[in-house]
């Protein structure tokens, strides 16, 4: 796995490929102590020097084992713990593996949760995966009993962004207080900023996106794809209930768990409503992913739940399909109009243009039921889309009929989970 490199890291600070002047500096303060020893104990000639530089030599060259042996003792505890660690963790090795990666680092960090502040040790992993504006590494926090962690470190080209430093910021907060009750929403332990930039602490989350689960399936079984976007819909209620819009709903921001339940991630871009908070975009500025873009949202309009509805839709299609009905990555202006003419054309069922999903997946019987699910999450104008998730989910659980065994668990007549503001 390549983890033996934590011991490089302990040692390397006292090998010739570390730092020449801590070992000067230890031989240096060793001779100092035995200058005042032979100060103290001889008369001030040449022959205390005599003494003085090989006791001093001797010191210094003691004390450079003693410290030498302590930081590999601790290399070697820290490793047994990794190892340890590894072995109870199947997945995390499987991860190391699939991203080529293992532990590099050690750094302590300044960590802020609300207004407390920690200064944390973590052990930090080459990278596993980035973002356009953020890598993504495993952190241990040695601080905290070796809890395995994820920490999100913005990318150097956007460390002075101030705006993107209070995005991240502000993402870190709506995560830890708004939605901290939730537990289909990934926890934040805390926020703060290096050199590099802003970083956020969170939850490391056993599974994959539902991203990676509709790569390497395709189209996802009917009762799954019901079952998890249920889930889906009930933490979009919950968001919606407290004022919070994500803005940014698609498969590579839901989390599947190993445990086949749903987490929600990357609240970057999410907007609360009801509250006075520092504007951070320009009026008709558009921000998202284009593919799963409402209409208003393209057009750099006002967005409100509705606006997260109309992504869940493309989503569930994705899900039931296997491919998204929007097929491009460029985000020019043209693309973007473009897009917004294939959102309302897609959606046009007025032309007989609505595609019929129910028998894309060999279900002709489920034909009307699936129609007015989509035309009431997919309609270009969105008054005429649900009033709420709830209500989406609601529609979603009449499908159970579909297979008698079938019962979906955590769905109330309330979001459940998180307090109201």
């Amino acid at each position: 796995m390549g983890v033996g490199r934590v011991t490089e890291i302990y040692r390397g600070f006292f090998t010739p490929s570390g730092t020449a002047v801590k070992v000067a500096g230890t031989v240096g303060a060793a001779l100092a102590i035995a200058d005042r020893i032979a100060s103290t104990t001889l008369t001030s000639t040449p022959e205390s020097l005599l003494v003085s530089v090989p006791v001093g030599l001797a010191l210094g060259a003691g004390g450079y084992r003693l410290v030498n042996w302590i930081s590999s003792r601790k290399a070697s505890v820290l490793q047994e713990q990794i190892d340890s660690l590894l072995a109870e963790n199947e997945g995390l090795r499987a991860k190391l593996t699939e991203h080529n990666t293992t532990f590099s680092e050690v750094r302590e960090l300044t960590v802020r949760k609300g207004e407390e502040e920690f200064q944390n040790k973590y052990l930090l992993s080459d990278k596993i995966g980035e973002g356009g504006t953020a890598s993504v590494r495993f952190a241990i926090n040695l601080s905290a009993g070796n809890h395995l962690e994820v920490i999100k470190i913005t990318k150097r080209e956007y460390s002075g962004d101030d705006k993107h430093r209070k995005r991240v910021f502000r993402e870190a907060d709506i995560t830890m207080t708004t939605l901290s009750d939730h537990e289909k929403i990934v926890k934040v332990y805390g926020y703060g900023e290096t050199d590099e930039g802003p970083f956020i602490v969170m939850e490391y989350v056993r599974g994959s996106s539902l991203a990676a689960e509709i790569s390497k399936y395709g189209k996802l079984p009917l009762l799954k794809a019901i079952y998890w976007m249920i889930g889906i819909a009930e933490v979009f209620a919950a968001m919606h209930n407290v004022g919070v819009i994500h803005r940014d709903a698609k498969p590579q921001n839901i989390m599947i768990t190993e445990e086949g339940e749903i987490k929600i991630i990357d609240f970057g871009i999410a907007k609360i409503t009801g509250r006075e908070v520092t504007k951070l975009t320009q009026a008709g500025s558009i921000f998202g992913t284009p593919e799963y873009m409402a209409p208003e949202q393209l057009d750099g309009k006002e967005v409100n739940n509705q606006t997260d509805l109309y992504a869940l839709g493309l989503i569930f299609y994705e899900m039931l399909i296997g491919r998204s009905p929007f097929i491009g990555k460029s985000e020019s202006l043209e693309w973007l109009k473009l897009l917004g003419r294939l959102h309302n054309a897609w959606t046009n069922w007025d032309r007989g243009k609505f595609p019929d999903i129910a028998s894309d997946i060999g279900r002709p019987d489920l034909s009307e039921k699936l129609k007015n699910i989509f035309s009431r999450l997919l309609h270009p104008d969105r008054n005429k889309r649900y009033l709420s998730a709830l209500e989406f989910a609601r529609d979603l659980m009449s499908l159970r009929e579909v297979d008698p065994g079938y019962e979906p668990t955590g769905h109330g007549d309330e979001p459940k989970g998180i307090k109201r503001a």
